[in-house]
């Protein structure tokens, strides 16, 4: 079997660290230093309350009628590997938000309790899912198969048949419909060649010879998942040599 590794994918870990510059930046550095101190937590219940008020009086603006569709941390959810560790460290794990009152130091006093570096899949599909309902509560399910222009905007199809119209469409699409599969590897069956994204399920490689195609995060990521699930993994690499970023702190 062979997995390819996707360059897209291999910073994937710390795709959400914060680029705003100046004080929200700052913000972020000293929210990572700070503790559940009751002092901490007032004003953190503070700021999601401004968060949420400004989040709503920018629906108002206008009379903009906000719909976002699709499945929320879908691409986490289902297809990284089960027993996976965030590479990027706490401070670069924050998903975004104009007012930085949703961070994971939000997330953590929200739930009462230390969350361990480095951070667990499982635990940062739940701060994702956590944030979407604090700032997109109304979330429609559903998938936009087809979008057309016409003299009005754009009219969309969902996957029911369902079509309405729209004057503005903002397309945040991931990365899950891009992984790259090498033209001589497409006509395999996925039993014999599989993408890092399908690797969900790590233990259906038990007993199994897996060649991985690779070097960077998510092959050595997905080869070292594989090896402790019981598989007896190769790493097949063009490069001269292999780089290791240091462990997070």
């Amino acid at each position: 079997m062979m997995i390819r590794e996707n360059r897209y994918q291999c910073g994937r870990l710390s795709c959400f660290q914060h680029e705003d510059v100046g004080s929200a930046r700052a913000q972020l550095a000293f929210e990572s230093r700070i503790r559940a101190r009751p002092e901490d937590q007032e004003l953190e219940f503070r700021r999601l309350q401004l968060f949420r008020r400004i989040t709503i009086e920018r629906r108002q603006i206008k009379g903009l009628e906000l719909r976002v569709f699709g499945e929320p941390m879908d691409f986490w959810k289902s297809h990284m590997p089960e027993g996976m560790f965030l590479r990027s460290p706490w401070e670069a794990s924050h998903i975004s938000d104009p007012q930085a009152a949703l961070t994971m130091d939000a997330f953590s006093r929200s739930l009462g309790e230390h969350i361990p570096t480095p951070i667990a899949l499982e635990r940062f599909v739940e701060y994702g899912l956590w944030f979407q309902r604090q700032a997109v509560p109304e979330v429609d399910r559903r998938k936009i198969t087809r979008i057309e222009r016409d003299s009005q905007g754009f009219r969309l199809t969902l996957n029911d048949g369902e079509q309405f119209r729209s004057r503005r469409v903002v397309i945040a699409g991931g990365i899950g419909s891009f992984a790259r599969r090498p033209q001589p590897f497409e006509e395999l069956p996925v039993e014999l060649v599989t993408h890092v994204s399908d690797q969900r399920d790590v233990r259906r490689f038990v007993g199994k010879s897996v060649a991985i195609i690779g070097a960077g995060q998510s092959a050595l990521e997905s080869a070292a998942l594989i090896h402790e699930a019981g598989g007896d993994v190769e790493v097949i690499v063009r490069a001269p040599g292999v780089h290791w970023a240091r462990p997070c702190r």
